[in-house]
């Protein structure tokens, strides 16, 4: 069950797997397209015959995967594992903070994850991290960095040509909004209408 995975997730953590915790969030996200039901993904292809939207359905399997012991493990996680010591701690490491480690490899899921419900699982990971510690992430370097790869990812259209998981983007984008220094918002809203602006001009 959802539960079963989340408190086994938790008891691990509570014995000290903190060193491995960004590997286990990774392998979730990851997950969670590949764990996805075959019967879901046939539909995909077939939503003409089927008679449904495509769009439906695809929030439908955003709904479901957020739904899945995969998010709840993930949930767990995030909410009880401590991301604000470094990969350092312990001897070794580049002391780089857990938490960031962890935001930027939710980014790279977000411009390059295969499959919806991996990328929608990357972008409410980023929102929870925000709405866990909005303070420490406010000052980190890669703040920015998450917010420019979604802005922009939204800005192409190519990228995100799903409109359920476009909705999921401009949800984080939302929340890194209310948290990122404002010159860095307003430099990140620059390179964004600059890049639409070479786009327009190419079409």
């Amino acid at each position: 069950t959802g539960t079963g995975a989340g408190t086994g997730i938790e008891n691990s953590i509570d014995i000290g797997l903190n060193k491995y915790i960004v590997k286990i969030i990774s392998t979730l996200i990851e997950s969670m397209s590949a764990m996805e039901p075959q019967s879901l993904q046939y539909m995909q292809f077939h939503t003409s015959r089927m008679q449904i939207q495509q769009d439906e359905l695809e929030s439908m399997r955003i709904k479901l995967s957020q739904a899945s012991p995969l998010q709840d493990a993930l949930n767990q996680c995030i909410k009880h594992s401590n991301l604000l010591v470094t990969t350092g701690s312990g001897g070794g490491g580049s002391g780089e903070l857990l938490l960031s480690k962890v935001l930027l490899r939710s980014c790279d899921y977000l411009s390059n994850g295969v499959g919806l419900a991996t990328r929608a699982a990357a972008a409410t990971t980023i929102t929870s991290l925000v709405d866990k510690f909005p303070i420490e992430l406010r000052k980190n370097r890669n703040t920015e960095k998450a917010f420019y790869i979604i802005s922009s990812s939204l800005a192409t259209g190519a990228v995100v040509s799903s409109k359920p998981l476009a909705q999921a983007f401009l949800g984080t984008m939302g929340a890194l909004a209310k948290i990122i220094d404002p010159i860095a918002l307003h430099n990140a809203c620059i390179k964004l209408l600059t890049r639409q602006m070479e786009l327009d001009r190419q079409s």
